[in-house]
């Protein structure tokens, strides 16, 4: 209890550090998240430490943080898991992370996001505002850039 207090501590310290290499320091910890259940507020700074300034290593395919990433999406994408890491990981792919990521890894988080909804009816809501804040403008963005064609 004392170790995850001072855990939180820590984590709350270097929330406003913006670094790239954040998450990648901290992607042991984030990793036992998968594997242990831990204090919700712990759980949800870990999740917040995969932002903007992870963009890098997010779409660098010799990091492990990607992978750890897609199973934080879908162990915590349910709404049956602890809403504080679950918003957190929602607000950072609206506002943050999925319209800089590349192509291939948007479409992964696109495969998630329907296997979650696919497996669970109550998730249906996280679609929805999914699709309103993510998916929506991005399509909007591609539509643009096309021309168009008139027959």
């Amino acid at each position: 209890m004392i170790l995850d207090e001072t855990k939180v501590k820590i984590l709350e310290s270097l929330s406003l550090v913006s670094s790239g290499v954040k998450a990648l320091s901290l992607l042991p910890s984030i990793e036992i998240l998968h594997t242990c259940q831990s204090d919700v507020t712990l759980a949800t700074l870990l999740v917040s430490s995969i932002g903007a300034s992870s963009i890098a290593q997010l779409n660098n395919s010799e990091t492990r943080l990607w992978e750890v990433y897609v199973q934080l999406l879908k162990m915590y994408l349910h709404p049956s898991s602890e809403p504080g890491p679950r918003n957190a990981l929602i607000r950072l792919l609206e506002t943050e992370l999925f319209s800089k990521l590349i192509y291939e890894r948007q479409v992964t988080i696109c495969k998630v996001i329907i296997g979650v909804v696919s497996r669970d009816i109550d998730a249906v809501g996280i679609s929805d505002t999914m699709q309103r804040n993510v998916f929506m403008p991005r399509t909007a963005k591609i539509w643009q850039k096309a021309p168009y064609e008139h027959n």
